[in-house]
């Protein structure tokens, strides 16, 4: 949900990082979510209700947010820079950073 959040350029509200390195996204692109404590949690800043839609098929779990008009996608690129045991995502579109975070395990 939260790279999926990422890619779609939705503002993030909320977000920890797992205690460990996980294995099904990439080191720093990683989010808890449990419920009634530490979550993951995004801000829907169109104009119309998202739709969250998940699905798992031989190993592979995938997230879309899905909303009733069409929507042009921005240009998003994610890049995780590693200093020490610190893994620094930043989130780029269109040319400027507009969300940062930090991972340290």
């Amino acid at each position: 949900m939260f790279n999926a959040a990422l890619l779609a350029n939705f503002p993030i509200v909320e977000r920890y990082q797992h205690s460990q390195k996980v294995a099904y996204c990439p080191v720093g692109r990683d989010a808890a979510i449990f419920w009634g404590s530490e979550n993951f949690r995004f801000r829907n800043n169109l104009k119309s209700p998202v739709k969250i839609r998940m699905s798992c098929k031989d190993g592979k779990i995938t997230c879309q947010y899905r909303v009733s008009f069409k929507v042009k996608a921005p240009k998003v690129n994610l890049s995780v820079n590693k200093s020490g045991k610190t893994y620094t995502l930043k989130r780029t579109v269109n040319g400027k950073v507009n969300y940062t975070t930090r991972s340290t395990y």
